[in-house]
C-alpha cells in the first residue's frame, strides 16, 4: 500500500494529474472503480489508513523512485517505453522512458523480463526492487573518498647503511728503491788554484794594438 501511495504522491508532485491526492485518485480509469465512494470495512482498512497517514506525512517507498504507473503483476504489455522499477504487493510499478537509443531499449526490455520473473515466483511479495545497470560509464570523481582520505600511507622502513671497503687502485708506475744513490762530493783541493794562465792571457796586449801604448 505504501508503494501505491507513493505513486499518488509522485503524480501530485508532477502537477499533471491534479493538485491534490483526492483529485489524483478520483481520475477516471486510473484507479479501481469506487475507490472514492466505497467504504473500507475489511481487515485491510486499518492498514490502509496507517499508510495513507504516512504518505501524507511525507513517507515514501524507496523502491518506487519516480514511477507514476503500476498494474497487476504478471501482465504483459507491448509498449517499449515501460521501464519497471519494483514488484510489490501484487503490483508492478514502472516509469515511462522514451526509447531514443539501443541502450535504452535494452534496459527497458531487461526490466520487463525481471518484473515478469518476479511475478511468476511470488506476485504478492512485499517488495522486489528492479535495478538494471546502466551501460554508460560512471563519471570519475576528482574528490577522494573518505575511506581513501583516512587511510594512512604505509610506513617506510629505513634502510641501514652498509659499510664496505672501497678498493683503491694501485698506481701504474715502477717501485721506487728504498736506498737512493748519490754521487760523492768532490775531493777538497789542497793549495792555490792554478789560474795564472788565465791572468796572463788577460794581461797580454791584443795583436794589432801595440802602437796605442806609445
Amino acid at each position: 500500500m505504501l508503494a501505491v501511495g507513493t505513486v499518488v504522491a509522485n503524480r501530485v508532485k508532477s502537477g499533471r494529474y491534479g493538485p491534490t491526492f483526492c483529485d489524483v485518485v478520483a481520475q477516471k480509469n486510473q484507479f479501481a472503480p469506487g475507490v472514492m465512494t466505497r467504504s473500507m470495512i475489511d481487515s485491510g482498512a486499518e492498514r490502509a489508513r496507517r499508510n495513507a497517514d504516512a504518505v501524507l506525512a511525507g513517507k515514501r517507498h524507496a523502491g518506487v523512485r519516480d514511477a507514476m504507473f503500476f498494474h497487476t503483476a504478471g501482465l504483459r504489455f507491448p509498449y517499449p517505453n515501460m521501464h519497471y522499477v519494483l514488484v510489490a504487493g501484487g503490483n508492478a510499478f514502472y516509469e515511462k522512458r522514451s526509447v531514443t537509443t539501443a541502450a535504452t531499449a535494452s534496459a527497458n526490455a531487461r526490466s520487463r523480463a525481471l518484473a515478469l520473473a518476479f511475478a511468476r515466483v511470488d506476485p504478492t511479495a512485499a517488495a522486489k526492487p528492479i535495478v538494471v545497470a546502466s551501460l554508460a560509464p560512471a563519471p570519475r570523481s576528482e574528490t577522494p573518498s573518505p575511506a581513501a582520505a583516512e587511510t594512512p600511507a604505509p610506513a617506510v622502513r629505513p634502510v641501514a647503511a652498509v659499510s664496505a671497503p672501497v678498493p683503491v687502485p694501485t698506481p701504474a708506475f715502477s717501485s721506487v728503491p728504498t736506498t737512493l744513490a748519490f754521487a760523492p762530493p768532490p775531493a777538497p783541493v789542497d793549495g792555490p788554484i792554478a789560474v795564472g794562465t788565465a791572468q796572463a792571457a788577460e794581461a797580454a796586449p791584443l795583436p794589432g794594438f801595440g802602437d796605442l801604448r806609445r
